[in-house]
């Protein structure tokens, strides 16, 4: 065999390897929030008050509207902090047919000094569960 013969199956193979550590890679980042999360569970937490409830407008990249978010961020006293950002209709649907968590978190939103508590993910800032406090 040649060398000029072996170039071919092993630019191959390289470029084989190449493509599936890059996969490996963008699943590691994008997934291991996720997978953290699974295995320590949420965290429950006492005493959040959300703040800067405000709503943004945005453009769609698919269709060129535009589209408006909620966007705040979730508190407390031991040093808890995640920002928000939820579309205005997903929010607003949700809260109308009364799914949790959506319904407490945007009712504490939008009154001021309202405390509650939430189940958390920390590392995906997934509200699992919300519950008043006050």
């Amino acid at each position: 065999m040649s060398l000029d013969e072996l170039i071919g199956p092993l630019l191959g193979v390289v470029l084989s390897f190449a493509l599936l550590c890059e996969v490996g890679f963008i699943s590691v980042s994008v997934l291991g929030p996720y997978v953290q999360d699974w295995r320590q569970g949420a965290l429950r937490l006492e005493n959040v008050t959300c703040q800067g409830l405000h709503e943004d407008w945005r453009i769609k990249q698919t269709r060129g509207g535009k589209r408006r978010d909620y966007v705040f961020q979730l508190t407390d006293a031991q040093g808890f902090e995640r920002s928000y950002r939820i579309p205005a209709s997903e929010a607003d649907g949700k809260s109308e047919r009364g799914q949790e968590p959506y319904v407490t978190v945007m009712d504490a939103c939008r009154a001021e000094g309202t405390t509650i508590g939430i189940s958390v993910y920390q590392h995906t800032g997934i509200v699992v569960d919300a519950w008043k406090t006050n």
